[in-house]
């Protein structure tokens, strides 16, 4: 990947990575694109609508602003980009995609990867004491948040196909 940025200043941002992927998934999980899909709304708002913490959600919304997920508006109104349009609920969604890989499951086992490559035992099964069936049996939230993603991928990768 070539890039102007010093070398350690891209470690920095692949190493930091995190920050903004656990930001991405409180926006889907939060609701964020639906609340802004009518326009721009200030945190304030973004806040009662989704029963957070205003200052914090701030934060969060600025970082994806600086992502291009968000647009950050003169007037301090959020509103979606194209790339957060993506965010909303419906047909064409990766809210569900997000949710899923920032979410419990996925984020803490990622979270276990070194003892997992020192020790070649699955992650899943070491963190929760469990297989990935028991998991979904005993996360039923988290199970049909993980059926939505599968199915969003399998629209994504038939369009894909059809295209080929």
């Amino acid at each position: 990947m070539e890039t102007q940025l010093p070398p350690p200043m891209v470690l920095y941002r692949l190493a930091t990575a995190h920050y903004l992927s656990q930001a991405v998934y409180v926006a889907a999980k939060l609701g964020i694109a639906d609340h802004l899909a009518d326009g721009p709304l200030t945190h304030d708002a973004l806040a009662k609508a989704t029963g957070t913490h205003a200052p914090s959600l701030r934060r969060v919304l600025r970082l994806l602003a600086a992502a291009d997920v968000l647009v950050e508006r003169e007037d301090g109104r959020f509103e979606l980009t194209t790339v957060g349009s993506f965010l909303k609920s419906g047909p064409g969604s990766f809210r569900a995609a997000a949710q899923l890989f920032g979410g419990p499951m996925v984020w803490q086992s990622w979270g276990d990867l070194l003892t997992t490559v020192r020790t070649g035992e699955t992650a899943l099964h070491r963190v929760f004491k469990t297989d990935s069936f028991e998991y979904m049996n005993d996360h039923p939230e988290e199970a049909a948040v993980f059926d939505e993603a599968m199915g969003s991928f399998t629209a994504m990768t038939a369009i894909a196909v059809a295209a080929a």
